[in-house]
């Protein structure tokens, strides 16, 4: 009976994360196409001025790298939406990807770009955790 109650605890708790983990997901993909409409659309002209300035010394392949990344952190969301093992490595290398080109690009974000990005790594931060520190990494076949 104790066996039970405790397995159909833990099918509770699956449950509950995987729940979460796909609203992380939606919330996080909405984020990314909020932040890439803004900077393209509503952008203030003196951060447009100053990116412009950065960005005119970008080579063709940090161009073609940045490009790539966008495309696989697009295809993370849905692998991982679905619980595909794959889901997570594209996740996780996106993000490393991403970190390691910051590093070494300067860019300047306004006041709405900045909280768009802050609420960005929040979800996918979280979306790391449930993903590896939690009985859902079982889900992703």
């Amino acid at each position: 009976m104790m066996e039970y109650i405790l397995k159909k605890k833990e099918q509770n708790q699956v449950s509950e994360h995987k729940d979460l983990f796909k609203k992380l997901i939606i919330y996080n993909f909405l984020v990314f196409i909020v932040t890439v409409i803004y900077t393209f659309f509503f952008q203030s002209k003196q951060v447009e001025n100053i990116n412009e300035y950065l960005f005119k010394n970008y080579s063709t392949i940090e161009t073609v790298i940045i490009f790539i990344l966008v495309i696989v952190h697009l295809m993370s969301f849905y692998f991982l939406f679905v619980f595909k093992k794959i889901g997570t490595s594209l996740f996780t290398f996106s993000l490393i990807g991403v970190l390691i080109l910051t590093l070494f690009q300067p860019a300047v974000f306004d006041g709405v770009e900045y909280t768009l990005d802050a609420i960005s790594n929040i979800l996918s931060g979280g979306i790391l955790i449930l993903m590896y520190f939690t009985n859902l990494n079982s889900e992703f076949k």
